[in-house]
């Protein structure tokens, strides 16, 4: 039931419900306020558009005046249907920590900010609606190796409806962190921008993550097997350094 004020410019007399012509709809009571002011209550038929006229020669002023034709008076949307939620996302394998791109799709009009995306070993960088405003494209930034969670939830439709239920995705980042003294320490309050190479066998390059004051960083490399690499830190400023060693998950082994 939905309830709808009426005002006229003016006290009218000989009004009642018998006088409503409405669209998508029935009236199931009146209440006169005060000498212009009129509530009624109204039971939509279905969702969608509820429209509310009022017969011409039911209205008259004190003077006898009455509506010169029908005329539409009020009109509301009727919504009681919760937002519902589609996604994707992509890359679809992951074995580095590096951003991931969710494509989010939304059944109707929704404003969608961070406060409704949780996420868990990881943030969220930025969220770019569509002009349409139904598809939203969110970067996520991960922050280490293993399931990556993201929760969308209390999402808001115009007419006020929250998601019913929140949306989990856990997506599994299937690499090792393997950690270590980068270059040396004097220069570690300089190396929050370096990156490696690992030249041999992989010949990528991986952002490095500074963990502590001691100039420890974390590489995110993908789960290998135990083997010999060559590694080259570069930064813009800093000598460039390239040397081998081997790695070993979960040990903290010193580069230089």
């Amino acid at each position: 039931m939905v309830p709808v004020t009426l005002t006229f410019s003016e006290p009218v007399v000989g009004f009642d419900m018998q006088d409503l012509l409405i669209e998508n709809g029935t009236a199931d009571s009146m209440n006169q306020l005060n000498s212009t002011t009129y509530l009624i209550n109204i039971i939509p038929s279905e969702q969608g558009d509820v429209k509310i006229a009022i017969t011409p020669e039911a209205l008259q002023d004190n003077a006898g005046n009455t509506l010169s034709d029908s005329q539409e008076t009020y009109h509301f949307e009727y919504d009681t249907i919760p937002p519902q939620i589609d996604y994707d996302y992509y890359p679809k394998t992951l074995n580095t920590v590096t951003p991931v791109t969710l494509n989010i799709t939304l059944t109707e009009i929704c404003i969608l900010d961070s406060s409704h995306i949780k996420v868990t070993s990881g943030e969220v960088k930025s969220i770019e609606p569509s002009s349409a405003g139904v598809y939203h494209t969110v970067t996520i930034l991960p922050s280490s190796c293993g399931y990556l969670t993201i929760e969308i939830t209390n999402i808001m439709d115009e007419a006020g409806n929250i998601q019913l239920q929140a949306q989990t995705i856990e997506i599994l980042i299937d690499c090792i962190a393997y950690m270590g003294d980068v270059i040396s320490r004097a220069n570690s309050n300089g190396l929050s921008d370096v990156n490696v190479t690992v030249v041999f066998p992989e010949d990528d390059i991986y952002p490095i993550s500074k963990t502590d004051v001691n100039g420890q960083y974390a590489m995110h490399l993908p789960a290998m097997d135990e083997k010999w690499y060559v590694f080259k830190f570069e930064k813009q400023g800093y000598i460039s350094q390239t040397f081998s060693n081997k790695m070993t998950p979960e040990e903290e082994t010193p580069f230089v």
